[in-house]
């Protein structure tokens, strides 16, 4: 039986979720979380905006004084085309322009592939960094590579955040 994408997505969180939070315990990673891309406004004052969502694959968050700050998006395909590099890089550049201190990733499940499709390079221009993983049998030595990648990527998002909002 093939497993569906947002399945896979979820297992593999699931997964990995005690491992994260063991290097680094502020941080937490949820599958399906619906993260703003747009505030519209109807009038001048700048009150009450209409908060626009799209729904993410993986989340990794980290709660500052009982607020979460996100840190790092990864969008997950098990099949990818042209057309969908491109809609998935417009969705990272909306987030982005909200959170620019977020770190964007691209996630590719796949069991026979090693590399990912030359459209993907060609069509990138809001990924921060990508990885290739199984759908099936993901070793320990795979899962520490993903932890090791989130860890350095929340480092850089930090860093940005640091240097965009004048933090010391």
């Amino acid at each position: 039986m093939n497993k569906d994408e947002e399945t896979i997505v979820k297992e593999f969180v699931n997964e990995i979720h005690g491992s994260l939070i063991q290097v680094d315990s502020s941080l937490n990673i949820a599958s399906g979380y619906s993260v703003p891309y747009a505030f519209l406004y109807r009038f001048l004052d700048g009150k009450n905006p209409y908060v626009k969502k799209y729904q993410t694959d993986i989340l990794v968050f980290e709660t500052y004084q009982e607020k979460r700050i996100p840190r790092v998006i990864i969008e997950c395909k098990i099949s990818i085309n042209t057309d969908s590099i491109i809609a998935y890089n417009a969705k990272a550049k909306k987030h982005k322009n909200i959170f620019p201190h977020i770190q964007y990733g691209f996630l590719f499940f796949s069991d026979d592939k090693k590399e990912l499709h030359w459209n993907y390079h060609i069509n990138n221009d809001n990924f921060d960094f990508e990885l290739l993983l199984p759908v099936t049998n993901i070793t320990d030595k795979q899962k520490r590579l993903f932890i090791d990648t989130i860890i350095e990527q929340v480092k850089l998002s930090r860093e940005k955040e640091r240097i965009i909002f004048e933090l010391k």
